[in-house]
Order: C-alpha cells, then sequence, then structure tokens
C-alpha cells in the first residue's frame, strides 16, 4: 500500500512538473486596456476613429497591440506613421502604413507586438493624413511591468460659500 501511495505521488509530481514545463514561453498578461475614441470628443481634424487593445506584460516580453482605424471617407490614401513617444518601445522596425480608401474598405485593423525593457507606462504615437483632407494624431498607452497608481487625491475643504480648497504643506522661512 505504501509502494502504491508514493509511485502516485511521484506520478502525480512528475505530470505536473511536465505540464509546467510547457508553460515557460508563455507570457503573464496582468491587463488589457481598451480604447475608442469615437466615445469622446475630439478637436476638429481628420475623421478617423480609433479602437485599440494593448497588453500589460512584464518587462521585455512582446505586448500585443492590436487596432482598428475606421474612417467615413471613401477617396484618397490614408497615411499612418507610428513611432514611440519616449523611445523604448521595440519592435516598431515598420513605421509608415498606407491604406487606399473606398466605398467597400473604410476599416483598416492593424496588429503589432511591441516591447520595452523598462517598467512604466510607454506610448504609441499614431499620426495619420491624407492629402487635401487633413490630419489626425492619437497615444495608445503600452503599460509594461509594474505600474504606479495615479497619485492620490488631494485633500480639500469646502468654505462656508461652498468653494473647495486644497490643501497642501509648505514651510515658510524667512531671511
Amino acid at each position: 500500500m505504501k509502494n502504491i501511495k508514493i509511485l502516485l505521488a511521484a506520478g502525480l509530481l512528475g505530470g505536473a512538473m511536465f505540464s509546467l514545463s510547457g508553460l515557460e514561453g508563455s507570457k503573464t498578461v496582468y491587463k488589457v486596456l481598451k480604447g475608442d475614441s469615437s466615445t469622446a470628443y475630439q478637436k476638429p481634424g481628420l475623421s478617423v476613429n480609433l479602437k485599440y487593445s494593448t497588453e500589460q506584460v512584464d518587462a521585455g516580453e512582446l505586448s500585443q497591440v492590436k487596432m482598428e482605424l475606421s474612417t467615413a471617407l471613401t477617396t484618397g490614401t490614408l497615411k499612418l506613421n507610428l513611432k514611440s513617444l519616449d523611445g523604448e518601445l521595440e519592435g516598431l522596425e515598420q513605421n509608415e502604413y498606407s491604406f487606399e480608401l473606398s466605398e467597400e474598405s473604410q476599416s483598416f485593423p492593424l496588429e503589432l507586438e511591441v516591447s520595452s525593457s523598462v517598467e512604466g507606462i510607454h506610448y504609441l504615437s499614431l499620426t495619420l493624413f491624407v492629402d487635401g483632407k487633413g490630419g489626425r494624431s492619437f497615444a495608445i498607452p503600452v503599460n509594461v511591468g509594474k505600474v504606479m497608481p495615479k497619485m492620490a487625491q488631494k485633500a480639500t475643504l469646502k468654505t462656508k460659500e461652498g468653494e473647495r480648497l486644497s490643501i497642501s504643506k509648505a514651510i515658510e522661512t524667512v531671511k
């Protein structure tokens, strides 16, 4: 009976080790960021909307960036230029794209894989242009590794008139 338990435990442990060895090449996706420019106010400019999703991964791992550009324009060539705003994103060897606009072709999906060895929030800058129609810029956030949460709101006081005042520590020195 004791031999059976030992063999069973060894078999289970070996199976677990075998299944974990297949995970070595896998990446950890902490969060998927999504955005849609059609739901936010846009300044006047080229009539193009952007939907995107990016994966938050560890430093050095590939983050899949999926984006879809859509427009009501039916003539011309939509030119797209991609770049890393801080220069920390790698994988942008092809950074210029062009799409022919037509009645049938008004939506353009694009998938990229980028990485960074530096933790933090990095931005992928998109500049779009159609000759004679104008241009528009977007920025897609790519979170890498541990990202610090936003700063906490400062404490405020409300006056008798209902006005809010923020409280900050200050040190004065008199010379």
